[in-house]
């Protein structure tokens, strides 16, 4: 299909304050008079709720009253798994309680043989005909709440989400809207609710899942204050994170895909929109509501809007729209918005490239090539086939470009000299055709030899020469690297370019060819550059054939007219100097160059086309990073050249046509937070048999903010001076891993601490970081940390908001405990938000100045908050003399000193193993030592503590593996008297 599809939302609301997405249809026994009003008004389909209102009130009164949290439910019925028991009623207040009385026997029932496999009623529904299945796009309940907090909402609305897809299964409809997430910290628990529903048998295969997305949050309502711009770019990135999440978990699959919610206005953040044209948004929903009057009173979509459009109708989305009915502008009635819309889409730019009447646009010509895989030719080791140059010929502007490089090479040869030109790789000869031209045009005299190894081909060839070429012409059949010429050449022009410039060998190809030329001739091209971007491409990485899949498909570059992309490059150098454009440059290959040569004319090795860089990226916005877009660009002759650098096409040789980009695919793909850096690295190399490239890429975050950023790169510097893996021969007693999670507010670097519950066995009420002994299955100290501070204060893991910048050396105890901090720094502070305190394992969690541990007198003005003050001194949390520090000697290993520091908090002290950690940390993050004594005299560091541990472990080994005697008479007796 060329063009987008059209659907009427079909609903009897008309209130102008909500989308028009509601489920008050009034259903009937045939939909048909509907779907032909749709079709009558310029649609293609109507979009209505699969139920109606009545099942939503037979729902209620099983599940509760209804899917809403109420603002007092009691703790004591939280986590209950079937709400059905529970009767909740209104108060005069308003607000909601628990009756003593139960719900009767008959709605328990009810209730049990529903979740047990039951159906709907027939007037529940609003179609009831497969025929007319064809015509309909469904939308699950929008009351459902799969991620609900109360375990009963969510167990019997996922349960209800089953239902409702199995009829939507059975009526042979293809596609279903889904509800939007109601809490982003919850979207987790949707995604695994819509990942359950896709491995149903229940749930037809064919049946695609879209998830209903706002672009960003409804705007505030008058009167609410203003929002900068890093307001809405939260909101767009909260959005966007929340598909970002369900996509990740229900795994590749094309059958999830986005319902993208128009409602709200748009900032203008083009940047952050531009991500969702690399996703696969298959629907787009545009109420009334979303329209302005143009000065005639018609209705038109304010400009950001359009813009917004213009750029997603090149993926061919449904287009939405609701509320056309409700009379919300003066003139045009509701024909105005879907012509409006489709005149959108009909003038967007690639619509127009597309539809070029003499078909030379790129649009044009790679139509049904869109984001399609495709193996990059191998033209020295494969011969190719007629068809495959055929398409290449049809390219004009190759071709043009080529004859004006000869053109002007032979203007700057001597007038009066005859120049020797030889076409190296002729194929079926469009080449030597340019080269004629370009002969005739400049009024020169010359001779033309044209070189081809494909014996299919120089069949053609032998018939242009017979036929149209003049006596100049000589063909020469044979392998560029091995033929011989009568004469050396003034002009080598050849055409082995490949979508990454030297990826067809081109630069070993032209190496043996070099023989053939003069020591001052003419390579056309004269040299040519590799370059590379990120990009977020789904539909590529979500491809049916599932090649990327395979071990080999990754591992294999692919030539694709990039399509559904998005560059996730930004180009501000100035504001990050690390950091290079957008599109940056990999290497270089010049010709002809001086190199060593055998007595042949041919180089020994091939070390000279080796090449190497390292490329350092701008995320300006967090994606998700599918693969590198790679693309060349050539010049021919002085200023005469060729590219696919999609910044540069335009000016250099716009709508060529021979070359699509190349993908670098990525077996995974690499979540890539706001302003972040990427690292790229790629090597070109080579041995007598094959070149090969070899890829490798990482990202770092760097706030742009000041402190954040200077404290992130200093953590990022720190090296640990030895880590548990490296003594995998030492018996630790126990491993475990705490997180120091980090966040700047007010200015003041911050970690979030807990206290540990009363009611733990080991060091109950004592302040620790969240942390805990390690599991068989973490595999490494962060993944412990993570695991464990989801664990006990239910910080999300995997979270985009959560940065690893650093492991710290160990802290090994007496008993042979290692600790290892792992250090992470947040970025949005709004998390803290949600965290809670398991209570088997926390009773509270607070935070404290990082710089306090320094500074112990800090902690007077940085850690209280008005509500909250400093323990007070005497009190049974800091029943000491001291203002804000205390120290304390204890002999430990060998007569060595340990020094005890305790810190006073809001809460019970900073002590013990965690005053320690925070120490360090401190001392990276500020660079500076304490302001008080930090070691007793004669105290051991950690490398000696651990050899001397060491040593000890080895001493109990061989005293252990010494035979004992066996006990004498005497010793028994004395065993009993003791």
């Amino acid at each position: 299909m060329n063009r987008s599809t059209y659907s009427r939302f079909v609903t009897a609301g008309r209130s102008a304050s909500d989308n028009g997405l509601r489920s008050d249809y009034v259903p009937s026994d045939d939909l048909q008079p509907e779907i032909d009003s749709a079709l009558g008004a310029n649609y293609d389909s109507v979009s209505l709720f699969l139920t109606n209102e009545r099942w939503k009130t037979r729902w209620q009164k099983m599940c509760l009253s209804g899917p809403q949290t109420p603002p007092n439910y009691p703790d004591s019925l939280r986590g209950q798994r079937s709400p059905a028991r529970i009767k909740l009623e209104n108060t005069e207040s308003g607000q909601f309680r628990v009756p003593s009385d139960q719900k009767d026997a008959e709605i328990e029932m009810e209730a049990e043989l529903w979740r047990a496999g039951g159906g709907f009623k027939r007037e529940e529904v609003n179609i009831m005909r497969n025929d007319q299945a064809e015509h309909v796009i469904g939308f699950v309940s929008d009351w459902l709440e799969l991620d609900s907090q109360i375990e009963g909402v969510r167990y019997d609305s996922e349960i209800a989400l089953r239902q409702e897809l199995q009829y939507a299964s059975y009526l042979g409809i293809s596609n279903i809207v889904l509800p939007s997430p109601r809490r982003g910290q919850e979207v987790t628990t949707y995604a695994r609710a819509i990942n359950d529903c896709l491995a149903s048998s229940a749930v037809s295969p064919y049946l695609s899942l879209s998830i209903r997305i706002p672009v960003c949050d409804i705007p505030p309502e008058d009167g609410a204050a203003a929002k900068g711009v890093n307001d809405y770019e939260d909101e767009l990135s909260a959005t966007w994170q929340m598909w970002n999440t369900i996509r990740m978990i229900c795994g590749p699959t094309p059958r999830v895909s986005v319902a993208l919610d128009l409602t709200a206005a748009l900032p203008a953040l083009s940047g952050v929109l531009a991500r969702w044209s690399a996703e696969h948004v298959q629907h787009l929903i545009i109420p009334a509501t979303t329209f302005i009057p143009n000065a005639k009173g018609y209705p038109v979509l304010p400009k950001l809007m359009q813009g917004f459009l213009r750029d997603l109708f090149k993926n061919r989305p449904n287009i939405i729209l609701s509320k056309t009915q409700a009379n919300l502008h003066t003139l045009g009635g509701e024909l105005a918005y879907v012509q409006y819309v489709r005149h959108l889409e009909k003038t967007s730019p690639f619509n127009v490239a597309r539809d070029a009447a003499d078909g030379l646009t790129v649009e044009s010509f790679g139509r049904g090539y869109e984001d399609y895989l495709q193996a990059p030719l191998q033209p020295l080791m494969d011969n190719l086939a007629s068809m495959t140059y055929e398409v290449f010929e049809k390219d004009p502007v190759k071709y043009r470009q080529y004859e004006q490089a000869v053109y002007r090479a032979l203007l700057d040869q001597p007038p009066d000299s005859t120049t020797i030109i030889c076409v190296a790789g002729a194929g079926r000869g469009p080449i030597v055709s340019n080269c004629i031209r370009a002969v005739e045009r400049s009024g020169r005299n010359a001779r033309i030899y044209a070189i081809e190894k494909n014996p299919s081909a120089f069949v053609t060839l032998q018939g242009r020469k017979a036929r149209e070429w003049p006596d100049i012409v000589q063909i020469k059949f044979g392998d560029m690297r091995t033929v011989q010429l009568p004469e050396s050449v003034d002009i080598l022009v050849s055409e082995l370019l490949g979508s990454f410039g030297d990826n067809e060998l081109s630069p070993e190809c032209l190496d043996g060819a070099m023989r053939l030329l003069k020591p001052e001739g003419i390579s056309i091209p004269a040299s040519y550059t590799a370059y590379l971007a990120p990009i977020s491409a789904s539909k590529l990485y979500n491809d049916p054939t599932g090649i990327l899949r395979d071990v080999k498909g990754v591992e294999t570059p692919y030539v694709v007219m990039l399509h559904a992309i998005n560059v996730l490059s930004g180009g501000d150098e100035d504001k990050h100097p690390r950091c290079g454009p957008k599109i940056q440059d990999c290497w270089t290959f010049e010709h002809p160059r001086k190199i060593v040569l055998d007595p042949q004319g041919l180089p020994i090795t091939n070390t000279h086309n080796n090449a190497a860089c390292h490329l350092t990226f701008h995320i300006p916005y967090a994606g998700l990073m599918h693969g590198l877009a790679g693309y060349f660009e050539a010049v021919l002759y002085k200023d005469v050249g060729i590219t696919t650098h999609p910044e540069r096409m335009e000016q250099v040789s716009p709508n060529m046509l021979s070359w699509f980009p190349i993908f670098f695919p990525f077996k995974e793909p690499l979540y890539l937070p706001s302003n972040s850096e990427l690292d790229v690295y790629m090597w070109r190399l080579s041995d007598t048999q094959k070149v090969c490239l070899y890829l490798s890429s990482n990202f770092d975050f760097v706030p742009e903010d000041e402190p954040a950023a200077t404290f992130v790169k200093r953590f990022k510097a720190y090296w640990p001076e030895y880590s548990i893996e490296e003594y995998p021969e030492f018996p630790w007693n126990k491993t475990a891993a705490v997180l120091l999670l980090l966040y700047v507010r007010d200015g003041h670097l911050r970690v979030l601490l807990t206290t540990r519950s009363k009611h733990l066995r080991s060091h109950p009420g004592d302040v620790a970081p969240p942390g805990g002994k390690t599991d068989p299955v973490d595999g490494n100290p962060v993944a412990t940390a993570l695991r464990e501070a989801h664990e006990e204060i239910g910080l999300p893991t995997p979270n985009p908001a959560v940065h690893v910048l650093a492991v710290l050396t160990p802290f090994l105890s007496l008993h042979r405990l290692a600790v290892t901090p792992v250090v992470a720094f947040l970025n949005d502070l709004t998390l803290l938000d949600h965290l809670k305190p398991n209570p088997d394992e926390v009773d509270e969690i607070f935070d404290h100045p990082l710089e306090a541990i320094l500074s112990p007198e800090l902690a007077a003005s940085l850690a209280p908050r008005p509500e909250r003050p400093l323990s007070a001194r005497g009190s049974a949390q800091w029943p000491y003399e001291e203002e804000y520090h205390r120290m304390k000697d204890s002999e430990w290993l060998r007569g060595s000193f340990y020094r005890m520091h305790k810190f006073r908090t809001i809460t019970t002290p900073i002590t013990g193993l965690t005053s320690e950690i925070l120490i360090l940390a401190a001392q990276i993050a500020y660079v500076r030592n304490t302001d008080y004594p930090r070691y007793p005299k004669g105290y051991a560091t950690a490398d000696v503590a651990l050899g001397w541990a060491m040593e000890q472990h080895v001493t109990d080994a061989r005293a252990r593996s010494q035979p004992q005697p066996p006990p004498s008479a005497e010793s028994h007796i004395e065993g009993l008297a003791d």
